[in-house]
């Protein structure tokens, strides 16, 4: 066996979070490693007072209830929906839905989980987009104290690097 036995993938739910859970995947089924599956969300609050508490009908259930508690419900079943995938696969996985901010989350959980690798996906962003959004994958990498492997954008056409045609 080897000693890498669980990996960390944070996701926002984009292209580049599939990507990464994908090789998060091919990773852990080639070592038997375990996956775990964080997103850090930000409640609606933080976009203005009493957002959070607007009254919003969920179109699956009809069910009444906050934005807030809408928006954590829909993240839940985002990460659900990875970790089934990866079960199906015959992989060990687990979901972790954090309130707060992704860096804070990843570090926290860089630094209490037992991770030996943390496998994120990157957006690729630069110039002025990478200084307005920052990249929480850059900060990670230079925060952490395990490994991380950066997987990038599949609809990010990537030349000239190492590896890469062009």
């Amino acid at each position: 066996m080897s000693d890498l036995q669980r990996i960390l993938v944070p996701v926002d739910f984009s292209a580049c979070s599939r990507a990464a859970v994908a090789y998060a995947a091919y990773l852990a089924g080639a070592l038997g490693a375990e996956v775990e599956v964080l997103h850090a969300w930000r409640p609606p609050q933080e976009l203005g007072p009493f957002l959070g508490e607007v009254k919003v009908t969920d179109p699956e259930t009809g069910e009444r209830r906050t934005l807030a508690e809408h928006v954590e419900a829909q993240a839940r079943g985002a990460l659900d929906d990875f970790v089934a995938s990866l079960r199906e696969q015959g992989i060990e996985a687990g979901a972790s839905l954090v309130e707060g901010p992704p860096k804070r989350a990843v570090l926290e959980a860089a630094e209490t989980g037992r991770y030996q690798l943390i496998v994120m996906g990157t957006h690729g962003r630069t110039g002025l987009a990478h200084a307005l959004l920052g990249s929480v994958a850059e900060w990670v990498l230079r925060h952490v104290a395990i490994p991380v492997v950066t997987v990038p954008d599949p609809q990010h056409e990537t030349r000239g690097a190492a590896g890469t045609p062009g």
